[in-house]
């Protein structure tokens, strides 16, 4: 009769820990659910709305070039311009498919994966983005003085002037992230900026995504 009872109380004790562990795991899933589906969500938005802030800048782009097309002086930069838009659009159009394309409610290693990636795409995409943003710097003032304010940038500043901006522009980024950390380092959107273009999370997302990998094979 004893061995019977403790057959029996085992048994219970197996349910009970098996309904427990189910619960364990649902309330886990809910809470991972929770946990990714607004960042990712707002990052969709976001991202979606950036595309469409390029395909309008790339209509005004297309605007300025058939107004002086010709005039290659502009075409120039304006075609370069637009080049950097398209890359603008096409990067930002991966990231948009790949977060609208991840399984919250699916198992977590798949997930961390595809989240660590969507993670070293932003980054890539954040660093890229801005420092050639900053290189195309005197193609933007050009396109703009001439197509807002109908202000020829050749007749004020020389082609030695230019192509000197030019050559320096590739140090804007780093010259400012350094200002900023030196003397605006206790500010944590400084600190969380300079962290960004300055290459140290995009290094950390790396890691952090082999490790995954390692993991998941």
């Amino acid at each position: 009769m004893e061995l019977d009872a403790m057959r029996t109380s085992w048994a219970e004790y197996d349910r009970k820990l098996e309904t427990s562990v189910l619960l364990n795991r649902r309330v886990l899933a809910e809470l991972q659910t929770r946990r990714v589906t607004w960042p990712l969500g707002r990052l969709q938005v976001l991202t979606w709305l950036h595309v469409g802030a390029w395909v309008l800048m790339m209509g005004a782009l297309g605007n300025f070039l058939a107004g002086h097309w010709g005039e290659w002086r502009f075409v120039m930069p304006c075609v370069l311009l637009q080049l950097y838009a398209v890359g603008n659009i096409v990067a930002l159009g991966q990231i948009g498919v790949t977060a609208a394309g991840m399984d919250e409610n699916g198992a977590v290693v798949p997930l961390q994966l595809r989240l660590e990636r969507l993670r070293v795409m932003r980054l890539q995409y954040l660093r890229w983005s801005v420092g050639a943003g900053a290189a195309l710097g005197m193609a933007w003032m050009i396109v703009a003085a001439e197509g807002l304010l109908g202000l020829n940038l050749y007749a004020v500043v020389s082609l030695q002037g230019m192509a000197l901006y030019t050559g320096g522009s590739a140090l804007v980024v780093r010259v400012t992230l350094w200002v900023c950390e030196r003397f605006f380092g206790g500010s944590a959107f400084v600190r969380g900026m300079v962290e960004e273009l300055g290459g140290w999370n995009l290094r950390q997302a790396r890691r952090a995504l082999a490790e995954v990998e390692e993991f998941a094979r």
